[in-house]
């Protein structure tokens, strides 16, 4: 059986019109061989960034992971007239961040971040955590696999980040609304938004919906990202 690879997701010109889930062949070698080799991943080398020159992600067999969920774009320069343009209510570092979030990068450009621990410290990084020891593949994160350097951790929420991190979510998402930058349902505005403020909004969608983990995944880079984008509006970051 020959399997024709899918084109990189930046080379993509049109979608799939008859789109389906994801299943085994989005990771393994399924039908290949019709051996055990089939179970092989289909990728562990190490990832360059599309959107982020000079970027690279390598994380073992978290790299598979990565080539896939990592932003398709940064956001632009500002205009002559200090303003950025939202160009669709999908704007946003369109899709999936989770890679980049781990390597501290596709925030805003005025806060500088760094890779977390979570991309330097644990082997195969993704797959340590979302698949666990007993290969789950739901892909939920197993509180079970934080516990070997996170000794008696019950929860994701264990030092309060993630409560911490929605609390300013929230605070920011109130004020982006209230200035017309984005609507009740989390959808940006379509229209030119002064810089610093179109900062704010990028930031938001990015930890609120593109990577998701409210701050687990780089809690340092997260919190930054929040208190600038706090700070701009002239609300208190503490």
């Amino acid at each position: 059986m020959c399997v024709v690879p899918a084109p990189a997701a930046h080379e993509v010109e049109e979608g799939d019109p008859n789109p389906t889930r994801q299943d085994c062949r989005a990771c393994h070698l399924i039908h290949n061989s019709y051996t055990s080799e089939d179970w092989a991943l289909r990728t562990t080398d190490p990832v360059d960034f599309y959107a982020f020159e000079g970027v690279t992600y390598d994380g073992g067999e978290g790299n598979l992971c990565a080539s896939c969920h990592q932003p398709r774009r940064g956001i632009d320069e500002p205009d002559a007239d200090g303003n950025i343009e939202v160009t669709s209510t999908h704007w946003g570092p369109h899709h999936g961040g989770q890679g980049s979030m781990l390597m501290g990068v596709a925030g805003s450009p005025d806060v500088e971040g760094s890779p977390s621990s979570h991309a330097t410290m644990v082997e195969d990084t993704c797959v340590a955590c979302h698949l666990g020891e007993n290969d789950s593949h739901t892909f939920e994160p197993d509180v079970a696999a934080c516990q070997a350097c996170h000794s008696g951790m019950e929860s994701f929420d264990d030092t309060g980040l993630q409560t911490e991190v929605q609390e300013k979510l929230d605070v920011l998402e109130e004020a982006l609304v209230g200035l017309g930058w984005l609507d009740e349902e989390g959808h940006p505005a379509v229209t030119s938004v002064p810089a610093p403020e179109a900062y704010a909004l990028w930031n938001w969608i990015y930890i609120a919906h593109e990577d998701g983990s409210l701050g687990v995944h780089n809690p340092a880079y997260t919190r930054d990202l929040l208190d600038a984008s706090l700070a701009t509006l002239g609300l208190a970051t503490e």
